[in-house]
């Protein structure tokens, strides 16, 4: 994950649905165009599904949020391949996510995913590709 905001970003939830971090927990804090990474590793035969969400300012000092979610199945196919989704925006919007929502939307998502919120003016993208055993997200958390 690459910050790429005006200040640092601070863990805030996460949500695994299938999996945990191999790490023992997810980096607390991002610095400003920095990077910094996690293992998220299966745990049963459904593999690698979860969701971090990071807070921090945006250009004008709201604050905002930045949400990361994927799915590497352990053995992906045409029919279950990996997937991200992302989103971003205003705090109070993560306040109370509902993970379900979350879920659907990274169901219909495919490798590669972006979104810009026009209020706030945040951006985030992630891709992810496969590797031998495992698959690599890269994502990147930033502002307008």
């Amino acid at each position: 994950m690459m910050n790429s905001t005006p200040g640092r970003v601070n863990f805030s939830m996460n949500q695994d649905w299938h999996g945990e971090v191999m790490t023992g927990e997810y980096p607390s804090v991002i610095d400003v165009s920095k990077g910094d990474s996690f293992t998220h590793s299966a745990t049963d035969n459904d593999g690698s599904k979860g969701a971090v969400v990071y807070l921090g300012n945006n250009s004008t000092a709201k604050s905002c949020a930045w949400l990361l979610a994927w799915s590497a199945p352990k053995f992906p196919t045409t029919n279950n391949p990996n997937k991200v989704y992302v989103k971003c925006g205003d705090a109070t919007d993560f306040q109370n996510i509902n993970w379900n929502q979350i879920e659907a939307s990274l169901d219909v998502s495919s490798t590669f995913s972006s979104f810009m919120e026009p209020i706030t003016k945040t951006t985030c993208s992630a891709n992810i590709l496969p590797g031998k055993n495992f698959a690599s997200v890269g994502a990147n958390f930033g502002t307008m």
